[in-house]
């Protein structure tokens, strides 16, 4: 974890373009690096964009934790996680409304939070959270973005191997 003294803390341009964005993708390689990357697809005269253009805003920290059943998976097997949200998720726009100029971004990943029935089925059940830790407050904002339930493979959203 960083000290006080590494947090990456949110601007004004950070929070505009989360709030603009068509799309906001969450990215990280544990152990290398997190970032969070709004993304705007061009629009006739919106002056923002050619095409797709992004904005990356740094993340303080990332870790992977694991869920209430990840049987053989131990610590460190998974290296890389992904999500997306798009601009027509109601929780996203709640959870952009809700960041301020100074507040630090931290990405929490879930592997196999499973349930009985999701486990019997034969999959996976991963989650991303978004912490918001505010300067002087005593208690983190935590949002889950998204959640996927799938099978081992290219679709997880924690995976052991890098896509593509």
């Amino acid at each position: 974890m960083k000290t006080a003294t590494e947090l990456a803390t949110l601007t004004a341009d950070d929070i505009k373009a989360l709030k603009a964005a068509d799309d906001v993708t969450f990215h990280t390689t544990v152990g290398e690096s997190s970032v969070i990357r709004a993304h705007k697809r061009a629009k006739l005269n919106d002056g923002w964009a050619s095409n797709e253009s992004y904005y990356d805003i740094n993340v303080s920290d990332s870790w992977v934790d694991y869920g209430r059943s990840y049987g053989s998976n131990g610590p460190g097997e998974y290296k890389y996680a992904f999500a997306s949200v798009s601009s027509f998720d109601e929780v996203w726009h709640t959870i952009a409304s809700l960041l301020r100029v100074g507040d630090s971004l931290w990405l929490h990943w879930v592997v196999d939070n499973n349930s009985e029935t999701i486990e019997k089925a034969g999959l996976h059940s991963d989650e991303l959270r978004l912490v918001v830790k505010r300067a002087n407050a005593k208690q983190a904002l935590v949002f889950t973005v998204d959640t996927s339930i799938c099978p081992d493979n290219s679709a997880r959203m924690v995976r052991r191997t890098r896509w593509g």
